[in-house]
């Protein structure tokens, strides 16, 4: 394997009651932690939401109510899942567009800021979309994880919209694209610099506000992009009555109160 690490890396994938990063709740997570040695090991939980799934979900993910009905709720479950969490790096396919997300949600909602300062993410996805731009085969397919798995390892996913075949083929994809480009570099550092993102921490779940070097919540995009949220404060009070996120609109009501 030419990946080197310095710290655990734990792959994570989500099984949900929707796609609404906001507002849906997790029914099952799967991790699989690779360390710097080459061990791995792997969990897969089902998670009680609290709440009914959606049939539409559970056509997708095959996970019904009564699956779940006497599972530990996420908020339960925290204090494990921040054990296994601790000390390393995180990736997931579209890991920074959806799971990252959502899971900084469901621990937000119980008070927990995640992941914590200094964690690398890297996201397979994005060096799929950079390094292939143009879609490999069909140039109609989608660049889900079923096309990168086929492309990077010659396999399809068994049992797919599973959490844990989902996240074994994320892992076997990543560890693929670091022997297939041997340019980006062997070690996390490397690829995030290719990538562009992955160590930035996010102050708001949509990633339009972040932290900079002194802890500082800075805009993330548009004109004021790097300043600081207190010193541009107009640009807030826009966004308060634009169409941005409810979670975004929190964090900026908050700076605005001090």
């Amino acid at each position: 394997m030419k990946l080197k690490l310095n710290s655990p890396i734990v792959f994570f994938d989500l099984e949900t009651t929707g796609i609404d990063v906001e507002k849906e709740k997790i029914v099952e997570i799967s991790l699989l932690k690779l360390f710097p040695d080459g061990k791995e090991e792997i969990l897969t939980l089902l998670v009680n939401p609290e709440r009914a799934i959606p049939k539409e979900a559970s056509k997708i993910h095959g996970i019904s109510d009564l699956m779940v009905a006497n599972q530990m709720t996420f908020k339960e479950l925290a204090p494990s899942l921040l054990k296994i969490f601790d000390g390393c790096d995180l990736s997931g396919y579209n890991i920074i567009n959806y799971d990252l997300p959502l899971i900084r949600m469901e621990f937000k909602r119980i008070g927990i800021e995640f992941p914590a300062s200094g964690i690398l993410t890297i996201d397979p996805y994005q060096i799929y979309t950079k390094k292939e731009p143009r879609a490999p085969g069909n140039p109609g397919e989608p660049r889900n994880l079923a096309t990168a798995y086929r492309f990077y390892c010659n396999k399809s996913i068994s049992n797919a919209h599973t959490a844990e075949a989902d996240i074994t083929a994320t892992k076997e994809v990543f560890i693929a694209q670091t022997e297939k480009y041997s340019d980006i570099g062997p070690t996390l550092e490397d690829i995030i610099k290719f990538t562009g993102s992955g160590s930035v921490r996010k102050a708001d779940i949509a990633g339009k506000l972040v932290y900079n070097d002194k802890n500082e919540v800075v805009y993330n995009f548009g004109k004021h992009q790097g300043k600081r949220v207190k010193d541009e404060k107009s640009y807030a009070e826009w966004m308060l009555k634009s169409d941005f996120p409810d979670e975004t609109k929190r964090v900026l009501r908050e700076i605005l109160k001090k």
